[in-house]
């Protein structure tokens, strides 16, 4: 019997597959809030510095504006390296964290899947 060497791909029509997942609106809220939460543990030294002179604590925050028909998440972490976003733009890929297996983005598939489950298009701004 011959051995073969392929390759397994998996094509951007995927993507569309996600707006008909079983998520419920909390579900997809939560999925934000996780990446909010991981960012912290990534940095969570250096954040605890800078949230003790700032007296401020970590915080997470959803605004609903309904004229827009747009939600807005945003939390006062570190915000994410160029390098780690580009990888975390794509579904499946492994993204190395201080906080080893145990994270939260074990399979960086959460904030895309919530993202098309959500809305046609989405936005990110980092700092």
């Amino acid at each position: 019997m011959a051995k073969l060497n392929l390759k397994l791909g998996v094509g951007v029509g995927l993507l569309d597959n996600f707006s008909s997942y079983p998520y419920t609106l909390h579900g997809t809220l939560g999925e934000f809030v996780d990446n909010s939460i991981q960012a912290y543990l990534d940095e969570k030294n250096k954040l605890k510095k800078i949230h003790k002179k700032n007296k401020e604590k970590p915080y997470v925050k959803i605004r609903y504006i309904k004229a827009q028909n747009k939600i807005e998440i945003f939390d006062n972490s570190t915000g994410i390296k160029e390098e780690t976003l580009n990888k975390a733009l794509f579904v499946g890929t492994k993204i190395s964290r201080p906080a080893g297996d145990g994270s939260l983005g074990k399979y960086n598939m959460g904030f895309k899947t919530a993202a098309i489950w959500l809305c046609n298009t989405y936005m990110i701004k980092t700092k």
